[in-house]
């Protein structure tokens, strides 16, 4: 033993699995401190990795918190029943694993462990997982199968970094939406042998899993969404109680195993044989026949079906080899070839006719991507094609007959080598509502090409070699909603589409546009606006009156200022509104016409309402609408750029509420405030106040709510604050304050205390004397001891915040844990009587 421990103070790595010991030797708790003291001590390593697995270890001590430089801690296989709260004291610890032990909780302390990367809680006798889990923020691997958990905490959704969670044997019987849709990059999940009814819906953003095994359990359907997992290649369905597969699940592209073994299936989808599997289990369901199309499955190595009632196959095509069987379905589908009149190549035939057979059900025909060169018959002579996909594709024109095509809704021609315009056929397509006719090289638009689809809802002739004959044709379609015009060679803005009152997209990004028309505020339904990489260097005021219907708004690669392009679209609309102007000096106005509209609507509304609010306007001066009426009760002009408050103001009797929060004001306007007798909430927060008068607040005998935050000025004698008998909230953050503002420790009826971002270094005792506080934040100053009679204002104080000080006194793990705990601690250091 002696050897190994002294190994391990050279290597930093400690392994003593498969010892049959029954407890860790002290030495190991020491750090290794006492082994081999005197021999090359400037050599010793701290313990890093310590490897107790296979033993009979059934207690871990509160010692562990000594090893604070374990990165790993392997202590599966032994007799555990509960871990030590120091294992949140581990703050290099990555790898845990402590399955195959009895234990029956987690400690919430766990949740400090915020270097965690893999844990593994397999095979314990656990009823749930902590929520403190959700703040090991970096856990990528989670196993916790053969347990008892009955649910997964929400605030795993936290750990956005999850890769694998294995909870395989447990008593889950619903895994919810709101903790799978944070969990983007899953690669694995098994959640097999559990008490699952259902896959949440929310399974479709987990566009990186690879394997996912829901076996065993009481799954009755797939959802649709299944198709967002487009990186699956294993899908372990078997033994639950699914009578159909959606269709999407043929969209499923890298999926390599398919097991769906022992459920009701009755038959399955055609959709799914456009999979290229390895392996398919379908054996122990109720199938009385297979697709012919599944024959085209030319990948598949291993297709089990015993236990199944399959009528229309002999049982020496069941039983006998995979190749064979496939042979037999491919030959059944001569018929369909044949029906589809193609004489392309076979695998492009097998491919159109399955097309066919989708269609007849669905009345959508998809044939992209198959190197056609023409049309095939298959799209007209059912006539009943609503939808009809050739993109992608390398076809030159479209035949005559497709004008047949009444019912055709829905023509995508993208990606293909069409050089003439299509008139004859779309001209007869009277139901016509989508065209897409993108990235083709289309020599000519004629005038008249888009007259007649006067049905038209969606137009995509984006990236095609010409442009617009006459931009103004586009106003021939009235029902028009989305339009994409993406690289046309537009020099200008197509003004015909400023009639289209429901357009609801528009594309014209990668144009040569310079100006932006002002006429574009009459398009009211624009949802989506795409006017990137263009040569935009200026936008009119009034696309802002395009909130708040326009939600998008794309901006990228014009010479526009970065913070406009970069902004989120409400508030950059926002500011353009704000912008609307005339020559307000010429015409005698008080303000903008849109900003004049904006104090005539709010003052309107303050006449029933009492409170008047002229928020971000960008007003210079207090209108006089603040005061005329004389009966406003609150009265808010914050986020303009106002520099002092008329002397009218002082007439406002009423007034109780004044909001001059991130203005322009340098000088405190004491003589307005001193006739406001009944005023109980002021903010003067951010603005470049050059001196705070000691006689300035005693006027406010009334004042409930005081915010002087990030003022340039501080406090030119802290004690007048003491002159504020009623203060409830006083927010003092970054206010240059050196030391703790003593005169406000008299108030006693101060709940909220905010003296974040100051340079405080230390709190005085007297604050026990501020009992109905509920919130103190004190984040952000250069505090390193906190009184223990902090701790005397328990239970009132429930929010303290201590972020950003250099605290030494009490523990991270007492920190992390919140207000409660740290008041806790406090109390208990203070001397008993």
């Amino acid at each position: 033993m002696d050897r190994i421990l002294k190994s391990a103070r050279a290597s930093g790595s400690l392994n003593l699995s498969n010892r049959s010991l029954r407890e860790v030797p002290d030495e190991v708790y020491r750090n290794l401190e006492a082994v081999g003291a005197d021999d090359k001590w400037w050599e010793a390593v701290e313990l890093q990795k310590l490897i107790l697995a296979h033993n009979n270890i059934e207690v871990l001590k509160e010692d562990l918190r000594n090893l604070s430089l374990l990165s790993v801690l392997n202590i599966s296989h032994n007799k555990l029943s509960s871990l030590p709260t120091a294992i949140g004291e581990l703050p290099l610890l990555k790898s845990l694993d402590v399955s195959y032990n009895q234990i029956t909780s987690i400690p919430d302390e766990i949740g400090s462990a915020a270097s965690l990367v893999k844990l593994d809680l397999s095979s314990n006798l656990l009823k749930e997982l902590p929520n403190s889990l959700g703040r090991c923020l970096d856990l990528s691997e989670l196993k916790a199968s053969d347990n008892c958990l009955a649910g997964l905490p929400n605030e795993l959704g936290n750990c956005t970094k999850l890769m694998k969670l294995d909870v395989e044997g447990n008593k889950l019987t619903m895994l919810t939406d709101n903790i799978f849709m944070p969990w983007t990059m899953l690669t694995e999940l098994n959640a097999a042998r559990n008490l699952l009814t259902s896959i949440p819906e929310s399974i479709g953003v987990l566009s990186k899993l690879i394997r996912l095994d829901l076996h065993q359990n009481k799954i009755s359907s797939i959802p649709s969404a299944i198709k967002g997992c487009s990186s699956l290649a294993e899908f372990y369905m078997g033994t639950n109680s699914l009578s159909t597969i959606p269709p999407e699940i043929g969209a499923l592209s890298r999926l390599g195993t398919l097991d769906l073994h022992s459920n009701q299936l009755k038959e399955i989808p055609v959709e799914m044989c456009k999979l290229q599997l390895s392996v398919l289990d379908l054996s122990n369901n109720s199938l009385s026949g297979l697709p012919p199309e599944l024959g085209t499955m030319t990948t598949l190595r291993k297709l089990l079906l015993s236990g199944n009632p399959l009528r229309t196959l002999r049982s020496s095509l069941v039983s006998g080899p995979t190749p064979t069987l496939l042979k037999y379905l491919r030959s059944r589908l001569s018929s369909d070839e044949e029906a589809s009149g193609s004489t392309g190549t076979p695998a492009k035939d097998v491919e159109i006719a399955m097309a066919t057979r989708l269609s007849l059900s669905s009345k959508e025909l998809k044939l992209t991507g198959l190197g056609l060169t023409s049309v095939p018959s298959a799209a007209w002579e059912t006539g009943e094609v609503v939808k009809l996909d050739l993109s992608k594709n390398s076809i030159e024109e479209l035949p005559n007959e497709l004008s047949t095509c009444s019912m055709l809704q829905v023509l995508v021609l993208s990606n293909n080598k069409i050089k003439e315009w299509p008139g004859t056929v779309l001209s007869s397509l009277s139901n016509f509502q989508c065209l897409k006719l993108d990235n083709n090289p289309l020599a000519e638009i004629p005038s008249t090409g888009l007259e007649v689809l006067s049905k038209l809802e969606i137009l995509d002739l984006s990236c095609n070699t010409a442009s617009l004959p006459d931009p103004s044709v586009i106003s021939k379609l009235p029902q028009l909603q989305e339009l994409y015009l993406r690289r046309m060679q537009l020099g200008q803005f197509p003004t015909g589409l400023l009639c289209l009152r429901g357009l609801r997209i528009l594309d014209l990004s990668q144009n040569c546009l310079v100006t932006i028309p002002e006429e574009i505020k009459d398009l009211t339904s624009l949802t989506e606006l795409d006017l990137s990489d263009n040569n935009i260097a200026a936008l009119p005021p009034e696309l802002g009156l395009l909130e708040p219907n326009l939600q998008v708004l794309k901006l990228d690669g014009n010479p526009l200022r970065s913070s406009l392009v970069s902004g989120p679209t409400p508030t950059l609309l926002k500011y353009l509104r704000s912008r609307l102007s005339s020559d307000e000096e010429a015409s005698g106005s008080t303000g903008t016409p849109a900003k004049d509209v904006e104090i005539a609507m709010a003052t309107r509304l303050s006449l029933s309402s009492k409170e008047l609010k002229l928020t971000g306007l960008g007003l210079t001066s207090v209108p006089s609408a603040a005061w005329e009426t004389g009966e406003v009760v609150k009265l808010d002009l914050s986020k303009n750029s106002i520099e002092e408050l008329p002397n009218e103001l002082s007439t406002c009797s009423m007034l109780q509420v004044l909001v001059l929060s991130n203005n322009k004001i340098k000088e405190w306007p004491g003589t307005v405030l001193s006739s406001l007798s009944n005023l109980q909430c002021l903010k003067l927060d951010n603005n470049p106040l050059a001196e705070i008068p000691s006689t300035g607040l005693e006027v406010l005998s009334k004042l409930e709510i005081l915010d002087l935050s990030c003022n340039a000025a501080s406090l030119a004698d802290p004690s007048v604050i003491s002159k504020l008998p009623q203060l409830q909230e006083l927010y003092l953050r970054r206010m240059q304050l050196g030391q703790f503002p003593t005169g406000l420790l008299c108030l006693k009826g101060l709940r909220i205390l905010d003296l974040s971002q100051n340079r405080l270094v230390t709190i005085p005792e007297e604050i026990k004397d501020l009992t109905s506080l509920t919130e103190l934040d004190l984040s952000d100053n250069n505090i390193a001891a906190l009184p223990p009679e902090l701790g005397l204002l328990e239970p009132n104080l429930q929010v303290l915040k201590l972020d950003g000080n250099p605290l030494r006194s009490i523990r991270r793990t007492i920190l992390d844990k919140g207000t409660k705990a740290i008041l806790t601690y406090l109390k208990d250091k203070l001397p008993t009587q």
